[in-house]
C-alpha cells in the first residue's frame, strides 16, 4: 500500500537558509527520488523530476552533472523524468494549513543519464508505473534480505 503524502508541499526552510547564510561558492542540491528496496534498502535508481514535457533544459541544469557523478560512484542508474499534469483543485497542508495545487499526472518523458545516456522516451502513466515496478521486480529476484525477518 502506498504511503500517504505528509504535506503535499515542499518546505523551503533549509534551501533558503543555505542560500542566505553561505557564500555563493558553497553550493548544494537535492535529489528528487531514490527508488530503493524496502527490505534490504538497496538503491535501485536515482530520479530527478521536473514539470513540463518540454522542459528539456532540465538535463543541462546545474545539479545534473553532480547527481550523475554520485550515481556513477554508487553504480546505480540515474534518470531525468519530466511529467505533465492537470490541476485537480487545491488542498490544504495538514501541518501548516497552507493551500497547494493538487495535480493529476497524465504523461511522462524519461531519459537515462547514467550509466549511458539514452534518447527521451515518452510514456503513458501506466507505462511509467510498469517501468518503475520493473526496477523493483528485477531486484527482488536477487534481494538477499527478501523474506528475512527484522
Amino acid at each position: 500500500m502506498p504511503l500517504k503524502e505528509k504535506t503535499g508541499i515542499r518546505d523551503l526552510g533549509y534551501s533558503l537558509w543555505h542560500r542566505k547564510f553561505l557564500p555563493r561558492w558553497a553550493t548544494a542540491t537535492d535529489i528528487d527520488f531514490v527508488e530503493y528496496c524496502p527490505e534490504c534498502f538497496e538503491p535501485l535508481a536515482m530520479i530527478e523530476t521536473a514539470y513540463g514535457l518540454d522542459n528539456l533544459d532540465k538535463v543541462c541544469a546545474n545539479p545534473i552533472p553532480v547527481i550523475k557523478r554520485l550515481a556513477s560512484k554508487a553504480l546505480i542508474p540515474f534518470y531525468v523524468v519530466l511529467y505533465e499534469g492537470e490541476c485537480e483543485g487545491e488542498d490544504e497542508c495538514s501541518l501548516c494549513h497552507r493551500p497547494f495545487a493538487r495535480t493529476q499526472i497524465v504523461a511522462f518523458r524519461k531519459k537515462l543519464i547514467y550509466p549511458r545516456e539514452s534518447y527521451w522516451t515518452d510514456m503513458s502513466v501506466d507505462e511509467y508505473r510498469e517501468w518503475l515496478l520493473s526496477l523493483h521486480i528485477e531486484h527482488r529476484k536477487y534481494c538477499k534480505a527478501r523474506g528475512v525477518k527484522r
